[in-house]
């Protein structure tokens, strides 16, 4: 077995990755908008999932009771029940328009995991294609990222199903022991989704970047969480710091860059001008809503660009987790085994 030095052969791990994904999110904007539809999908964010996972545990208990019953009860009214058919033909073409409008997203939403993956590689090789050559290249791999995001959200569903039963009977039954099953049931859900959506990543990689079929990415993508599954929880664990800091960050410039607008709005009431507080508040809502537009889209392109440049790390070989390191300098350990 051979020895190598610790000190010498040892690269940073995060601190490289994570300047290199701020770059990359921040020099690239040109990604933006295949970040922005793909987060549609699959955000690649840590505490995405843990409210996504809250949100949709909660919601899909009610199906075990009687809550959801009036929904369907207020819909059949309204389509047939008071107007005749005109009203009911106009709620079809209503549900049509919303099944073909949710259709496109998750489209673009597909084709822009496939084009965003691909560009963020090439950008890591010192290369930028262009926005229309990415998004060639995520239509190109439609079918195979479009199976692989069927096969993880039904995954999920499933989970979800699995989940949203121990919180319907703590809910219902309200003893000490069901809400204990239903907490061990929940730490055991965010586990599953958490490495299902980390194997949607590294999977997602090896389709785009190494050209793999869809059964073989998925084993390679678990077969690297489960050879490195320390690493991929610190980076989970730095992405959820990282989003966190983004946010707040953005939510104070947005503040003091709007202090002129918030002036002209308490000026425009206090002499109450209706054109001037419309054109204010217009201003003001169109602002918010790009600010949104353009936070999401960096902390998605981001994280992507972190999970990317992770995977192709992590092929590279010589990686280690900062836990690792901690306990080698603690222990004054300078070696590492090498195969």
């Amino acid at each position: 077995m051979r020895h190598h030095s610790l000190r010498r052969h040892d690269r940073p791990l995060y601190r490289e990755i994570l300047v290199q994904a701020f770059r990359a999110a921040w020099q690239e904007k040109q990604y933006w908008p295949l970040a922005l539809f793909a987060s549609f999908l699959l955000t690649a964010g840590s505490y995405d999932i843990l409210l996504t996972a809250m949100n949709a545990i909660v919601t899909q208990a009610t199906l075990f009771d009687g809550s959801s019953s009036g929904v369907f009860v207020n819909l059949r009214a309204a389509w047939i029940g008071s107007g005749g058919v005109f009203e009911w033909m106009a709620g079809v073409q209503a549900l049509i328009a919303i099944s073909l409008v949710f259709l496109a997203f998750v489209i673009l939403s597909v084709i822009s995991q496939g084009g965003l993956v691909y560009a963020l590689g090439a950008v890591r090789r010192s290369q930028r294609p262009t926005l229309a050559q990415a998004f060639r290249v995520g239509g190109g791999a439609f079918w195979p990222v479009a199976a692989l995001n069927a096969l993880v959200l039904s995954t999920l569903w499933i989970l979800r199903f699995l989940m949203a039963f121990p919180l319907y009977l703590a809910l219902d039954r309200t003893t000490p022991w069901s809400w204990l099953f239903y907490l061990l049931s929940f730490l055991l859900f965010i586990a599953a989704s958490f490495i299902v959506t980390l194997v949607h990543i590294f999977a997602l990689n090896a389709i785009i970047l190494q050209g793999a079929p869809v059964a073989q990415a998925i084993i390679r993508g678990y077969e690297t969480f489960k050879r490195h599954w320390i690493i991929t929880v610190e980076t989970a664990a730095l992405l959820f710091v990282a989003a966190i800091a983004v946010t707040s960050a953005a939510i104070v410039a947005f503040f003091f860059a709007t202090i002129p607008l918030i002036a002209a709005f308490i000026a425009a009431t206090a002499t109450g001008s209706s054109v001037t507080f419309t054109i204010v508040l217009g201003i003001g809502l169109a602002l918010l809503l790009l600010a949104m537009l353009a936070v999401a889209s960096f902390i998605t392109q981001l994280q992507y660009a972190t999970w990317i440049f992770l995977y192709r790390r992590i092929g590279e070989g010589g990686v280690m987790p900062k836990i690792h390191r901690w306990v080698r300098s603690l222990f004054g350990i300078t070696i590492v085994p090498q195969r």
